[in-house]
């Protein structure tokens, strides 16, 4: 009997194991035949963009370009903002862009999982990062698309760059080889066309946030799609990082491409090529290329396959060489008025006249009260700044407001003054009010200038705003840490009045490196990497509120909350505002002299001859 009863359990689990296996190969079946159709209706349509002849289409919105490839697809999915191309490739397709990605998980992206039609599919579409704004010529632009592994569909072939691809054999030849022949990436977006040379390709981990575990890569390029981040440390990561050595000049005045893809060495893992644009005049041709025989790599990399990461190598890509080269052609100066002379500001490259954007700077900055002496001083430094940073091809964020008619006639007097460092337009930065002293650009930002250094500011502590109160409770700063450098306040079980402790302090006395609930280290939203805890990555990250980074703290354990005083307000750079009021006023300084004191070994003289 129990023999009996022992056949029919297994008959019977044979069954239904039957049963599931063809239910999962329905299933299957069922996914791969709707891929497949996707694919070919993405296909259909490709190809009839791709021999599109001169077309109309309702609704095509008056500024975007009249290209008949985009004007097509806009006809089937008006998501459409561009199309990649490498030539003598197969990555010849149409680019989307979804803004409401903002709201989605990287792994949620809508055209990871969707066609042309808008439809589930496996394969997906190239997507622009949703941070990227394409209308105001973005100075980092990332494309994303998936590589299937065997197939060059889609950003599969761009493994073809991959020296470590298992699909390409493993081959740095090959690789070398592809690059070759395939070095300008063309991306033309609805608004310009571009191409960019590549000089860098690298592997990351999870190469968005929000990738297997949650993990934060060791760096995240795509946070590089901000205008404002720091491009001399993503230059140097990019290269840092790179399976090839290029000879491709590149520096922080360039604008730049990235496309990111799926790779295989181990679970999430990204393939990033990177591009600059190509110059003015520049050959389109392969430039010099090598085997890097040791890139940096991800931590998981040597956690898995052994091996030791080489040392971090900076090197500063500002084109001051450039700039230098420049000013011994003309010795005289390096500026020649041009015909139609404007500046470039608030990420538009509108030409707008230098005279009416610099009284509203000034007017915005410190208003038209303080001595005619210090107004001088702010309006060429507001100038200088606009200058160097428009003659590297930045365009930056500044605030404006209706100057005032004694603003204007101030201004107006120092229109043609600059500021200069052997004869080159100074890189020129200001505050509100400093802590007594002004700290140095290597303090704060991580590069080194000689004229952005620490000096005395000794009038400064009668400024309106230079100590400030605010409080938080303990709960808001949990959050605020975890969000802004992703600490976690309780992690190492230590009492909240230990919280705080500064380890050293830069040269105006602002609070430096620090320890966080006993953390050294953050991470670096900009650098996308760990960095040591300074007082400057907590008020930029972490609490924008206080005045400036030179603060202490004080913990109510009766209300569970914490209090900071914070002295002098802004990040402590350049000319303090209050400060040039108080020396015109107290010491009867004009603004040459206030300029030099803030700007040490510069020199003020005329712009244009």
């Amino acid at each position: 009997m129990e023999g009996k009863m022992s056949e029919r359990v297994r008959k019977v689990v044979a069954g239904l194991s039957i049963v599931t296996f063809l239910g999962c190969l329905g299933y299957t079946g069922y996914d791969e035949i709707s891929d497949r159709l996707a694919k070919k209706h993405f296909d259909d349509v490709l190809k009839k963009a791709q021999n599109s002849g001169e077309i109309q289409v309702a609704g095509y919105p008056d500024d975007f370009v009249k290209d008949p490839r985009i004007m097509e697809i806009y006809k089937q999915n008006k998501d459409v903002v561009g199309w990649i191309k490498i030539e003598g490739t197969t990555l010849d397709y149409p680019v989307f862009q979804r803004k409401d990605d903002v709201n989605r998980t990287p792994k949620d992206f809508f055209y990871i999982r969707h066609g042309i039609d808008k439809e589930y599919a496996v394969l997906g579409l190239p997507f622009v990062d949703y941070k990227v704004d394409l209308k105001k010529s973005s100075k980092h632009v990332v494309i994303c698309g998936h590589n299937m592994g065997a197939s060059d569909d889609m950003f599969g072939v761009l493994k073809h760059y991959n020296k470590h691809d298992r699909y390409c054999g493993n081959n740095p030849e090959k690789a070398i080889e592809f690059y070759k022949e395939h070095p300008v990436i063309e991306f033309d977006s609805v608004y310009e066309s571009n191409k960019y040379k590549i000089f860098a390709i690298f592997l990351m981990n999870g190469a968005v946030k929000g990738g297997k575990d949650n993990k934060k890569p060791d760096f995240d390029y795509t946070a590089f799609a901000d205008a404002a981040a720091d491009f001399n440390e993503f230059i140097n990561q990019a290269k840092n990082r790179s399976l090839l050595n290029f000879g491709v000049d590149v520096n922080t005045g360039d604008s730049f491409l990235t496309l990111s893809t799926c790779s295989y060495e181990l679970d999430d893992f990204r393939l990033a090529v990177v591009a600059r644009k190509i110059r003015e005049n520049e050959d389109l041709g392969a430039a010099e290329v090598e085997n890097n025989k040791d890139p940096l790599m991800p931590k998981c990399f040597y956690d898995e396959f052994g091996g030791v990461a080489p040392e971090f190598v900076t090197k500063d890509y500002r084109p001051a060489t450039a700039a230098k080269a420049a000013a011994a052609v003309d010795k005289k100066l390096g500026f020649k008025r041009p015909k139609d002379e404007y500046v470039m500001i608030n990420g538009s490259k509108k030409h707008r006249k230098p005279f009416k954007v610099i009284c509203d700077m000034v007017e915005n900055e410190v208003g038209s009260d303080f001595p005619e002496e210090a107004v001088k001083a702010q309006a060429i430094t507001s100038h200088s700044k606009l200058l160097f940073n428009n003659k590297k091809g930045d365009v930056p964020t500044v605030g404006l407001k209706p100057a005032s008619k004694r603003t204007k006639e101030i201004v107006k007097k120092v229109m043609n003054k600059g500021i200069f460092y052997h004869n080159e337009i100074a890189e020129t930065t200001c505050f509100d009010c400093s802590a007594g002293r002004t700290n140095s650009s290597k303090d704060v930002w991580g590069f080194e200038s000689p004229y952005l250094v620490s000096v005395v500011s000794r009038y400064d502590k009668e400024a309106p705003r230079y100590e400030q109160a605010n409080v938080f409770s303990c709960k808001e700063l949990k959050k605020r840490f975890k969000d802004g450098l992703d600490l976690d306040l309780e992690e190492n079980d230590i009492k909240p009045r230990k919280w705080f402790k500064t380890l050293t302090r830069t040269d105006g006395g602002y609070n430096h490196e620090m320890i966080v609930a006993g953390h050294t280290e953050c991470f670096s939203p900009s650098r996308g990497r760990k960095v040591p805890i300074t007082g400057h990555l907590i008020r930029q990250y972490v609490l924008p509120e206080i005045g400036s980074s030179k603060f202490k703290v004080g913990y109510s354990k009766k209300r569970d909350s914490f209090k900071f005083i914070s002295y002098g307000y802004g990040h402590g750079v350049g000319l303090s505002q209050w400060g040039a009021k108080f020396y015109a006023e107290k010491k009867g300084w004009d603004y040459v002299r206030i300029i030099k004191h803030y700007f040490p070994g510069t020199k003020v003289r005329k712009i244009y001859k």
